[in-house]
């Protein structure tokens, strides 16, 4: 019976007071008390949130305390519905002895901090911290409480103006490089508010990343992959000849291409990609793992492939040779004057001059790549083994890319066995 008074007492405890909260697990109140709201000039509602958490050994009331602060869009129900979670987060962080911080870290000291615990891979640590000296420089000194989406908007923007690409000074970063941008940011501000620095990831919850439209692959039809065939056997720059060659006839990436060493080449017509070759602000050409576990594979191509490879290795060593005790030994297949590894984007430069050249519609490395996909989609190779061929770390992107032409293949299957089966 006293048992049953003990819980109806907490029952209109509860009832009566919406700040205390009943813990049935421990038989215990926790109190939480939330202040009116105060309006600040800059248009945000801020709150004062009091965690009654006992009292110590001389008697004395323990009491944690944070601030909830809305952003200045936010409406009053997206406030309501915000500072009941960050209520909740606040409370079981107290439970777990956390003290959280306030948000007047600038951005730039917690995700330095956030950069040094990540589980990152050597090179993504390398782009993240390039990406940055960007992000630094433009709101790196504002404190995280502080930042809004706006600045965020104004960021993209500079990020997408005349000037910002390094590579080519007359455009901006392309929509893709934006979003990679967007989404650190949405990660380091989702770690802010994990640990209740921040009351909400502004990147996240208050901010539209940029829009990158799908464009449709780009790839040669049979009749346009065997004219590119027929002119890179007949080209005279041996360079050119065998990157074309290689990039139509094992699917493998640009930066898997010149990641390749003269080791990865077989003479069983088997090239071996266990590498990648990645260009990095102020750090240069860097050897970087493979995009992902997946990427590291074997490749057959047609023993010709090889005997092409061989011609080219006959040239680069004529080539090297020149060079005396100049030569920078990378054991790269494709290299600058002196032996240093290729810029990947040196690869771009050949395919536009080869095109330009043979008056041929322009396309890239990647278009090879879709090209070697598509043709054998088209000659009824399964989705697993051309996942295999091509590196992808899931068959489903194979599928999604080349739904079309999966959907055609299949029609071409159910014709053929018609034909066989039907009299009529």
């Amino acid at each position: 019976m006293e048992a049953v008074r003990l819980f109806a007492t907490f029952s209109q405890l509860l009832i009566i007071n919406y700040d205390y909260k009943f813990d049935y697990r421990f038989l215990r109140v926790i109190h939480v008390t939330t202040s009116s709201p105060r309006h600040n000039r800059d248009g945000t509602v801020s709150y004062n949130i009091r965690f009654y958490a006992g009292q110590d050994s001389s008697g004395k009331k323990i009491m944690k305390r944070a601030t909830y602060r809305s952003q200045p869009s936010m409406t009053e129900r997206q406030i309501e519905f915000a500072l009941k979670e960050f209520e909740v987060n606040f409370t079981k962080a107290c439970e777990t002895g956390y003290e959280p911080k306030g948000g007047n870290t600038r951005f730039s000291d917690f995700a330095e901090r956030w950069l040094a615990n990540a589980n990152l891979r050597e090179q993504t640590r390398l782009l993240y911290t390039s990406y940055l000296e960007r992000i630094n420089a433009q709101i790196g000194h504002i404190k995280l409480r502080k930042l809004q989406a706006q600045h965020l908007k104004e960021l993209y923007q500079s990020l997408g103006k005349p000037g910002a690409n390094k590579r080519n000074q007359d455009v901006g970063l392309s929509e893709q490089t934006i979003v990679h941008y967007h989404r650190l940011i949405s990660t380091i501000l989702g770690e802010a508010k994990r640990q209740l620095v921040v009351t909400c990831n502004v990147a996240s919850e208050h901010m539209t990343a940029p829009r990158v439209y799908r464009n449709t692959p780009r790839y040669l039809d049979d009749a346009e992959a065997r004219r590119v065939v027929d002119l890179a056997k007949a080209e005279p720059d041996i360079r050119k000849k065998t990157a074309i060659l290689i990039l139509l006839y094992s699917g493998i990436r640009r930066n898997e291409l010149c990641g390749l060493c003269w080791q990865n080449i077989g003479q069983e017509g088997i090239i071996s990609v266990r590498q990648q070759s990645l260009y990095l602000p102020r750090q240069g050409i860097v050897n970087a793992r493979t995009k992902s576990d997946s990427s590291v594979r074997d490749v057959k191509v047609p023993e010709w492939i090889i005997g092409v490879i061989n011609d080219y290795r006959a040239w680069y060593d004529d080539y090297k040779s020149k060079f005396a005790g100049e030569w920078v030994e990378s054991g790269r297949l494709f290299i600058q004057a002196g032996g240093k590894p290729i810029f990947p984007t040196t690869i771009n430069v050949w395919l536009n001059e080869f095109c330009e050249k043979n008056n041929f519609a322009k396309f890239t490395p990647h278009s090879l790549r879709h090209t070697f996909a598509t043709l054998q989609i088209t000659q009824g190779v399964d989705i697993k083994t051309l996942q295999a061929r091509t590196g992808h770390s899931k068959a489903g992107t194979l599928t999604d890319i080349y739904a079309h032409e999966i959907q055609s293949a299949n029609e071409r299957a159910s014709a053929a066995l018609d034909m066989i089966l039907t009299d009529f």
